[in-house]
């Protein structure tokens, strides 16, 4: 591997998901952890509310097209949890482990800045960790949340599966590098230096995953012999 350059702890290094430039040493939250919790929890809650309780009314009206009007929903609330829990994993993982991650609110849901300088190899690998495990518990969650099989559901079930295969597949090459040695610029800057393509490789193998749930489900409808998804 070619040596890399001495880093800046002022560049504009990239932490998960966005481009944030290294926390000031010492740096503290610009809000509490438990108020951006409860705020995230709020925020979940309502959406999976919202997408539950119209799937449910739209059921009993029994006017197909009210039913079907529940997918943008249910993609919603999926993305919505996939991508809240994986932010989430990150923070938990880096400052369960000591890491220097205050929380930001320069940004949208990247909620926290990661030291790249300050912070050690093994905190930066639990960072990377924790985001894939927490979002394995978004898709758990919600099948066990949303057992039924209307067109809602499966939406529902597709999105959050789309969030963590792009998350696992943006983030594994880097874990991967991480766990073979590799220092946090050394693990990181390979995806920084081809951002677009590794982005458009995530964004291809999480709507492929999407699509086999979707054909599995499908299959599963036509062998029941074209019964509806509900």
């Amino acid at each position: 591997m070619a040596l890399l350059p001495k880093i800046d702890p002022n560049a504009d290094w990239r932490t998960v998901g966005s481009t944030v430039p290294n926390p000031v040493p010492g740096q503290e939250d610009d809000s509490s952890v438990w108020s951006v919790l409860l705020k995230d929890i709020a925020v979940v809650s309502a959406v999976y509310a919202a997408w539950t309780l119209y799937d449910l009314w739209a059921l009993s009206t029994e006017i197909i097209l009210l039913v079907w009007l529940s997918v943008p929903l249910g993609i919603m609330a999926g993305m919505t949890v996939g991508l809240k829990l994986h932010e989430w994993g990150h923070f938990t993982g880096a400052r369960a482990f000591g890491g220097h991650a205050p929380i930001t609110n320069q940004f949208g849901l990247l909620m926290f800045q990661f030291n790249m300088v300050e912070n050690t190899r093994i905190q930066f690998l639990m960072m990377g960790i924790f985001g894939q495990l927490f979002t394995l518990v978004a898709v758990v969650l919600m099948f066990i949340l949303s057992p039924v099989a209307t067109p809602g559901a499966v939406a529902l079930k597709t999105a959050v599966i789309v969030a963590f295969l792009v998350g696992l597949s943006t983030d594994s090459p880097v874990i991967w590098r991480s766990l073979k040695g590799a220092d946090n610029a050394e693990a990181w800057r390979p995806h920084f230096e081809n951002l677009q393509y590794n982005r458009n490789r995530a964004y291809v193998i999480g709507l492929l995953g999407g699509v086999f749930y979707l054909a599995i489900k499908i299959n599963t409808v036509l062998s029941a012999g074209g019964a509806p998804l509900a």
